[in-house]
């Protein structure tokens, strides 16, 4: 018998790197590979949060609360949910223009008085509002 190693690095070789999609509709999307780093339960609730000190960083929260977003199983792995109120904010903050869809990665995880924060990398939205503003 011979045993192949599976490194860490191999599940995103797999499929893909952890991300959100926003779309202009309002909906938010956790990947394949997004889900399977989170690990997220059936009928999860999503919050997705600002660092009040530190404007620039997002984070999202799983919970079971019910007055948030509900994710929903669609094709494959992905997940989604109905959150435009997290949309609307991001583009405005990030200067943003309507009707845009955009991407977050999804990175490391910090405690925090709601929970297990994982942070939203949002370096891509910075380089895009320069982009879009002609900054």
């Amino acid at each position: 018998m011979k045993f192949k190693v599976i490194e860490q690095n191999s599940v995103r070789k797999l499929i893909g790197n952890p991300k959100l999609r926003f779309t202009h509709q309002g909906f938010v999307s956790i990947n394949g590979a997004g889900v399977h780093k989170l690990k997220l339960p059936e009928n999860a609730h999503i919050i997705i949060v600002q660092d009040e000190e530190k404007p620039n960083d997002f984070y999202l929260i799983i919970t079971e609360d019910k007055k948030f977003p509900r994710l929903r199983k669609v094709a494959g792995r992905s997940r989604i949910a109905s959150y435009g109120s997290a949309y609307h904010i991001l583009c405005n903050h990030f200067n943003l223009p309507p009707k845009i869809n955009f991407d977050l990665g999804i990175g490391g995880q910090i405690k925090s008085e709601l929970g297990t924060a994982h942070c939203l990398i949002t370096s891509k939205l910075l380089e895009l509002s320069k982009e879009v503003n002609h900054v």
